[in-house]
């Protein structure tokens, strides 16, 4: 249920915040899966690395739109703030094992492939998340 009021009441947000953290280890985890298995866009610096963008599209879409599914039902609000946090948490699941791994590899972002991947994530996880979110409202 929405509510009217501009006030969140911090006993919604627990619920809310379960709910964000239990889908952002599933994609967590999957972001590790994509890590490993487009190393080797980063590996050939030529045409392969095009396709990057093309992928990381792709997985932000599913991403975006997974996260947002019945999220405002969840939440109990919407607008700008459920669009900020559903942004927050698409990013965080993949800016947390990319670093994680990145470090422990000692091969931090990768490279330029690497970069495109992330970024066309990232872009499409924010518009499908926001596109979801507002759908539901």
């Amino acid at each position: 249920m929405i509510r009217s009021s501009g006030q969140i009441p911090l006993s919604d947000l627990k619920p809310f915040a379960l709910f964000l953290l239990r889908k952002g280890v599933i994609m967590a985890v999957g972001w590790s899966f994509v890590y490993f298995l487009t190393t080797w866009l980063n590996m050939n610096q030529g045409i392969l690395m095009l396709f990057a963008p093309l992928l990381g599209a792709a997985v932000g879409l599913v991403y975006g739109w997974t996260l947002a599914e019945n999220a405002a039902d969840s939440a109990g609000f919407s607008g700008l703030s459920l669009w900020i946090i559903l942004i927050a948490a698409a990013w965080l699941a993949i800016w947390i094992p990319e670093y994680l791994i990145g470090t422990l590899s000692g091969h931090g972002i990768g490279g330029f492939g690497r970069w495109m991947l992330i970024m066309s994530a990232m872009i499409m996880s924010m518009a499908s998340a926001i596109w979801r979110g507002s759908a539901d409202a």
